[in-house]
């Protein structure tokens, strides 16, 4: 036998008893009750976030970062305000700690992330917390070694200084001569392949 049964928001909670009888004859005393309880209400709350770390990083990289706070679950969600920031990653680690790699893009300054208890539109979402864009230090130089090079060689140079990059590239004023492909690169060092061309009168 099912029977449904519909609570009122404002019924007590606690043990009920529950018999049963037939038409011809309901509810008698030899019945045993069975036991039914009723519980709270307990209203769906939003996660909140007390922390972010790192809680900056340079454009252009990936940031993986440690959300910590209070009611993540595993569908949580991560979102950023600015969509050319995507969240690449997000990981549940904890009830109190999200693991989250995002993608640097956008612009340098401020932005906002939440976490939401789900992805859909109706998700509740925690405070926004803030998300700092920086620059990447400009490259400096230092020394370049062999400094000459003669006519009509091919010479491979090192440039030393500081905040090299992967993409890193190179130019010689003047005419006459071309920079080949960058050989090596460091965070401070670059070698390049130089062709120098005779010129003539």
């Amino acid at each position: 036998m099912n029977a449904t049964l519909t609570i009122a928001s404002s019924a007590s909670a606690g043990a009920r008893s529950v018999i049963a009888g037939t038409a011809n004859n309901p509810l008698t005393s030899g019945v045993t009750p069975l036991t039914f309880t009723v519980t709270s209400f307990t209203p769906a709350t939003a996660p909140t976030v007390t922390g972010m770390s790192p809680a900056a990083g340079m454009l252009g990289n990936a940031l993986v970062a440690t959300l910590t706070g209070t009611g993540f679950t595993r569908d949580s969600a991560v979102a950023v305000a600015d969509q050319t920031i995507p969240v690449l990653q997000t990981s549940y680690v904890s009830a109190t700690q999200l693991s989250v790699v995002l993608g640097l893009g956008g612009t340098v300054g401020a932005h906002t992330l939440v976490v939401a208890s789900g992805a859909s539109s109706t998700a509740l979402k925690s405070a926004p917390v803030t998300l700092n864009i920086t620059m990447p230090p400009v490259p400096t130089t230092s020394a370049i070694m062999p400094a000459s090079g003669a006519l009509g060689s091919t010479t491979t140079v090192t440039v030393q200084g500081a905040n090299f990059t992967p993409d890193m590239v190179a130019e010689v004023s003047g005419t006459g001569i071309t920079v080949g492909n960058m050989l090596q690169a460091g965070p401070t060092f670059v070698r390049r392949r130089t062709r120098r061309w005779v010129c003539g009168m």
